[in-house]
């Protein structure tokens, strides 16, 4: 499976965790950097099976509907992606890849990976523009 950018900021990096087996598994991750306020469109994944081949329609996300960006929060949202290859008698899963999506203080000097950002939106104005803090205060 390979997880798509879209428009978005992103960077590939992997988590390890243990099965309900006890195996170490590595699962690919795609961290996507999202503004607050900005509409989000999930890109997806591409999915290419060597028997089989296009399988892009057939990946069964979670989490995709939950992603919001009215508010900056301090944990990602994690959209899953499985797909099952099509033989009827024997199905192969290919190994489950996930998307982070941090949504960014649009008020931020630097984005930072943890969601901890200097500045604060305060509000809109007038015509709809973010007005930010200064020093972390608003109305400055």
């Amino acid at each position: 499976m390979t997880v798509l950018e879209g428009a978005y900021t992103s960077e590939l990096g992997k988590v390890e965790r243990y099965n309900a087996d006890g195996e170490l598994e590595t699962i690919l991750v795609m961290r996507t950097y999202v503004e607050q306020f900005d509409v989000y469109v999930d890109p997806g994944v591409l999915v290419w099976d060597n028997e089989d081949g296009n399988l892009t329609t057939s990946v069964q996300s979670e989490g995709k509907g939950l992603v919001k960006t009215d508010a900056v929060i301090s944990r990602p949202f994690t959209i899953k992606y499985n797909v099952d290859d099509l033989d009827a008698f024997d199905p192969k899963s290919a190994p489950e890849v996930r998307r982070q999506v941090f949504i960014l203080n649009p008020c931020r000097e630097t984005p930072q990976e943890d969601g901890v950002t200097e500045e604060i939106h305060c509000s809109r104005d007038d015509s709809n523009v973010i007005v930010c803090s200064q020093n972390s205060i608003c109305g400055l």
